[in-house]
């Protein structure tokens, strides 16, 4: 059942009349149950054929939404290749993807100005809004699924075929296409539920990114495979929806750990964690709960499991959740291992490490010093092979023995991985996305207009300094390379001199 058409078989027949996937309409969550989710998935995916998308790349183009699960689990499952990408991108970033790859249809969110760019220069490319053309898809698809015996009858789909593509950044035309198959995607489930042992009974909410692997793999795929409840919300909500879900399982990047804290006098619950820590030695019982109600509020107050992913975890921040009787499991991986290489248990003795090396996967530190630190290097049926048409990066970062070599620096004790250095800049914004400093740095050479420029994140803003070759007309450069970049990675502030 280590497959997307034996997960969504199993849970049709076993449980198809328990509630699934919540969705949110007027601030009230309502669901749908496994029998109408598994029916909209093979009915968008038999109307993806009729459309003759069999074996071919879909590029899923938009937000959050139900339609992008449905859609996503269509193609990966039934029908193709999925290639997702971060709904904010623009033309810049898109024209460089088709003129990579052959793209032969793009499901995209209604009204993005972007995609009408795009028809014009490909017009052979089939464009399906995620909301009106899959709901058509649907319809066509139902009809065909009504004529056959069996809605489960489609051809076989291989676990070791390619059934998604990630992409690193889109803004030049030398990027990293990551394949991913659903051996890999579903190779990590053992180790992940052995620290997150997932059920029908826990509840999920999912507002990050779902283009990220680490969502759509670890909160959305997972979810199906154990009958655990979804609730899609949004980060614009994320504190009221807290409060109205009381999720059992929650992640969440640095950044929203420490969001979560703004409203909340640090400095005096830290004087009552220590009465209460005086008070626990000394053999009184506390009941955390009632001693920091006003937190436990904050994240709904039933929090069983929550799970840090992206940038690394200020210890002082870790060590006040935990204090307040919150343990924050760290997860580290990267696409190119599906989002997973190592994590903490909930119960694990807090050595601020990036957790214990998942099972099924063989971690080295490659040329290591004389204490042991070195480059983190995997392989293991989670970890993509190559990256897809591009020999030369695929022989940058993967050896002979089949290693990736992860660039980060680290050591190993105990089978506990740390962490010491990251190989690159990329940072993690507080909505889950993904940031490229060098990235930008590059298009900001490429204007001629710039002797120097550092591109970094504080406070939750890109921000630029650096020495322009002349301060005329700087701000209309500027202006011109925000138009090619993705809304999260555009400069809001820049300190510049000649």
């Amino acid at each position: 059942m280590k497959e997307v058409q034996g997960m969504l078989k199993k849970v049709y027949e076993t449980c198809k009349n328990k509630d699934f996937i919540f969705l949110k309409e007027n601030g009230i969550f309502h669901p749908k149950t496994f029998e109408v989710f598994v029916e909209d998935v093979t009915d968008v995916a038999q109307g993806l054929l009729e459309h003759k998308l069999g074996d071919k790349t879909v590029l899923i183009y938009a937000s959050n939404s139900y339609e992008w699960f449905v859609s996503w689990l269509a193609v990966i499952g039934y029908v193709g290749v999925a290639l997702t990408i971060d709904s904010t991108w623009t033309f810049f970033s898109l024209n460089h993807i088709v003129q990579k790859l052959e793209i032969d249809a793009i499901i995209f969110d209604e009204g993005n100005p972007e995609i009408e760019k795009l028809k014009e220069v490909y017009p052979k490319i089939q464009y399906i809004t995620i909301k009106q053309g899959i709901e058509e898809c649907k319809e066509i698809g139902r009809k065909e699924n009504l004529l056959k015996k069996n809605r489960f009858d489609f051809e076989k789909v291989g676990k070791e075929e390619t059934c998604e593509l990630k992409i690193d950044c889109a803004l030049n035309l030398d990027m990293k296409i990551i394949p991913h198959t659903q051996k890999g995607m579903l190779a990590n489930l053992e180790g992940f539920l052995k620290r997150v042992p997932l059920t029908e009974e826990d509840r999920i909410y999912v507002y990050l990114p779902f283009h990220e692997s680490y969502t759509s793999i670890y909160t959305l795929l997972y979810a199906l495979y154990t009958n655990a409840k979804v609730y899609l919300g949004e980060i614009e909500s994320l504190e009221n929806d807290l409060k109205i879900v009381k999720p059992t399982v929650f992640f969440g990047t640095p950044f929203v750990y420490k969001k979560l804290l703004e409203n909340i006098d640090r400095n005096k619950m830290e004087l009552k964690i220590k009465r209460v820590q005086k008070l626990q030695k000394m053999g009184i019982p506390i009941r955390f709960h009632k001693c920091f109600h006003s937190f436990y509020q904050l994240l709904g107050e039933n929090i069983h499991y929550a799970i840090s992913y992206g940038n690394f975890l200020d210890k002082s921040l870790k060590t006040f959740y935990k204090n307040m009787g919150i343990r924050i499991q760290n997860m580290y991986g990267n696409a190119e291992t599906s989002s997973l290489i190592s994590f903490e248990y909930a119960d694990q003795k807090d050595k601020f490490s990036e957790g214990k090396i998942l099972e099924g996967q063989i971690v080295r530190i490659d040329q290591a010093d004389e204490v042991g630190y070195g480059e983190i290097i995997v392989k293991g049926d989670n970890v993509t092979k190559c990256y897809y048409n591009n020999i030369a990066k695929t022989q940058e970062a993967f050896d002979l023995d089949g290693f990736f070599h992860t660039g980060d620096m680290g050591y190993i004790r105990e089978n506990e991985l740390f962490l010491v250095g990251k190989n690159s800049r990329n940072f993690v914004l507080e909505n889950g996305k993904m940031v490229y400093p060098e990235k930008i740095e590059e298009i900001l050479y490429n204007t001629n207009a710039f002797k120097t420029v550092n591109v970094f994140e504080k406070d939750q803003k890109i921000k630029l300094k650096g020495i322009v070759k002349d301060q005329e007309n700087i701000d209309k450069v500027i202006q011109e390379v925000n138009e090619k970049l993705p809304s999260d990675m555009k400069i809001q502030e820049y300190q510049l001199k000649e």
